[in-house]
């Protein structure tokens, strides 16, 4: 006769109010160490007064490309290189 054991058992609770789902279960709590589970958040960011929601921590806003790593306030200037054009231009006609 085989000992059958229950190795995990997952109980999913109501969410509350942030969204956390609560796990029990010996080999999670013990083994694994999970608890409590916070659902993640989308990233946002105001830029020029536009407020931009993102399901990732990387976007393209104005043909500039973004990586949010932490919270925080930036400023980004953007600007045009003229010598390093004017090397492009001067090394595509030779």
């Amino acid at each position: 006769m085989i000992n059958m054991k229950t190795v995990c058992l997952l109980t999913l609770k109501k969410l509350d109010a942030e969204n956390s789902v609560s796990f029990t279960g010996e080999f999670l709590e013990n083994t694994l160490k999970i608890g409590n589970v916070v659902e993640g958040k989308n990233a946002e960011v105001t830029i020029n007064g536009f407020t931009i929601e993102r399901e990732e921590n990387e976007f393209s806003f104005g043909d500039i490309n973004y990586s949010l790593l932490t919270e925080g306030t930036t400023t980004v200037q953007v600007g045009r290189d003229d010598d390093h054009m004017f090397e492009k231009i001067k090394n595509f006609y030779g």
